[in-house]
Parts: C-alpha cells; sequence; structure tokens
C-alpha cells in the first residue's frame, strides 16, 4: 500500500488515475505557487460540463498552517468556481481503491447540491476509503482552540511545578554594608538599585519546546516570559541553546524585567518584558 512510486508524488499519482477514468486535469506550477492548487479538474468522464474544480492534497492531517493558507487564497479566488482541500490518511492506498474514492468526492463536491453555494471546502479519506467532509474555517478555528486548550493544560502543569519550586526558594536577604566600604548606598562603585519601573526576580523554569518560562519575584509573585521578551542576547542564547526535547528546564537566573501587566485576560499571570540579567544591568549603571 505505498503511497510513493519511483519517485512520484501523491498529486502525481492521483492526477494519473484520475486521467485513466477519462477527467480532463490542468497542471501549472503557478498554480501550485499562488494559489495551492496542485491541479485543477476541467471536465469529467462523459461530462463536456465546465467545472474548474481546484484541488489541493495532502497526507498531513490537520495542518492548521496549510489550511489556513488554502482558505485565504481560495476563498475568493478568480482562478476557479471551487477548491477542494483533500486530506488523505496514511494507509490510502491509490493503487487499490482510493483514486477511486477521490474521484467519488470529487463528483459529489460538484455535483449534490449540499455544496452548491461553496467555494471552499475540506474532506479527509479514511483508510477504509470513507470520506467526511467538513467545514474548513470552522475546522481552522477548532484547531486554533485545541492548541490553545493544549497550551494552557501545559502551563497549569508548569504552574503546578513552579509553585513547589516558589515554596523551595528563598530570596536572598542584602547584607547591610559597612559604612565607608565601598557598597555602602552612595558609595563610588557601589551596588545600583533598581531603576523606577524595574523588577528584580529568578527565572526559575523554561520550557524550550513552548518557548516561555516564569519568573518569581520577591514580593509581586510570579511572572510569565516569553522567548521574544528576553531583550539581553546572551541570556536568550542560553535558553534557545536548551534541547527541544528537554521539557521544563528548572533554573535559578537572577533578572531584571519591566512588568506589562497581564496581556490577555485568560492571563493567571502578568508578563514580564525587556527582560534582562540582573548583572548585566548593574554593570551599565556602573
Amino acid at each position: 500500500m505505498a503511497l510513493f512510486q519511483r519517485g512520484f508524488d501523491i498529486e502525481d499519482r492521483i492526477v494519473s488515475k484520475l486521467e485513466r477514468y477519462g477527467c480532463t486535469i490542468q497542471k501549472d506550477p503557478k498554480l501550485d505557487h499562488e494559489h495551492k492548487l496542485d491541479f485543477v479538474l476541467i471536465r469529467f468522464p462523459e461530462n463536456q460540463a465546465f467545472f474548474a474544480l481546484g484541488v489541493q492534497v495532502t497526507t498531513h492531517l490537520d495542518s492548521v498552517d496549510k489550511q489556513e493558507e488554502f482558505l485565504r487564497l481560495n476563498l475568493n479566488s478568480r482562478v476557479t468556481r471551487k477548491s477542494l482541500y483533500l486530506e488523505l490518511s496514511p494507509n490510502v492506498d491509490v493503487e487499490a481503491g482510493g483514486g477511486l474514492a477521490v474521484l467519488t468526492v470529487m463528483a459529489q463536491f460538484q455535483l449534490d447540491r449540499t455544496y452548491a453555494n461553496e467555494r471552499v471546502v475540506a474532506v479527509r479519506i479514511f483508510d477504509d476509503l470513507s470520506h467526511q467532509f467538513y467545514n474548513l474555517a470552522e475546522r481552522v478555528k477548532q484547531l486554533h482552540r485545541q492548541a490553545m486548550e493544549q497550551e494552557s493544560k501545559t502551563q497549569s502543569a508548569t504552574v503546578e511545578s513552579i509553585t513547589k519550586l516558589r515554596e523551595q526558594w528563598v530570596a536572598p536577604r542584602p547584607v547591610p554594608a559597612k559604612p565607608g566600604s565601598p557598597l555602602a548606598p552612595g558609595a563610588a562603585g557601589g551596588r545600583v538599585e533598581a531603576a523606577p519601573g524595574i523588577v528584580e526576580g529568578i527565572l526559575v523554569a523554561f520550557l524550550p519546546s513552548k518557548g516561555f518560562g516564569f519568573i518569581e519575584t520577591d514580593a509581586q509573585g510570579t511572572f510569565f516570559v516569553y522567548i521574544n521578551s528576553i531583550v539581553d542576547t546572551v541570556l536568550r542564547a542560553q535558553l534557545e541553546a536548551l534541547p527541544v526535547t528537554s521539557g521544563q528546564a528548572n533554573l535559578s537566573l537572577g533578572v531584571s524585567f519591566q512588568d506589562a501587566g497581564k496581556t490577555r485576560p485568560e492571563a493567571k499571570y502578568p508578563e514580564a518584558k525587556n527582560v534582562r540579567r540582573q548583572e548585566q544591568r548593574g554593570a551599565a549603571a556602573g
């Protein structure tokens, strides 16, 4: 049940099958490049009516990026009357019924009055050659919701871990410097206090696969931080070097940042912006 044979892509094999069935097919690199259409069906066998059905074939199921792009390019397209986003499950065999299943769904989309006013429709052909049509725009929204729910679950699991880390972490207390010491307040070269609007804390965890982490502060609690909010190039490079497959990395890195507040209605924590290492800010201030 090989989908690929002798270097032919799946769409080439489907086109070959459809032409054997008597379909008239148009292929054009420009259609593929500009409209993400692998081919256009011009005529069905024994039917001289002009259809101009654009088709994209994919074996990457539920690829939201591909779905969004196809929808954007073809929803108001003047290139074809209709466009079909065709998903094939991994074990669909084009040579053993799969090609006929493709012809069936294409004919149904064109001839069934249910889809008479639909310009763009998606369909999935399953391993057993059954199929199901679905609304592509609604599916894109559903996949985005699922991704957000998964991110929320990941954040919740991370929050539990952060809470445990926070219970174990005690913020270091500064030791007062003796009068006249170089570290005494106001002494040349002494420690510079945080600038107004700057918060200091400890970056305690980071998830490389998600690109976000958590900062703990002594007085203001937990902050959420995205990788693109880290402006310190050394710190950012250090975090980007963490293996993506490593899961959550538990850290203890002193940072300073700006409190951006809660940037989303559903956010549990305020967000940290312009994050730097503490020592870098102190060195610059000194």
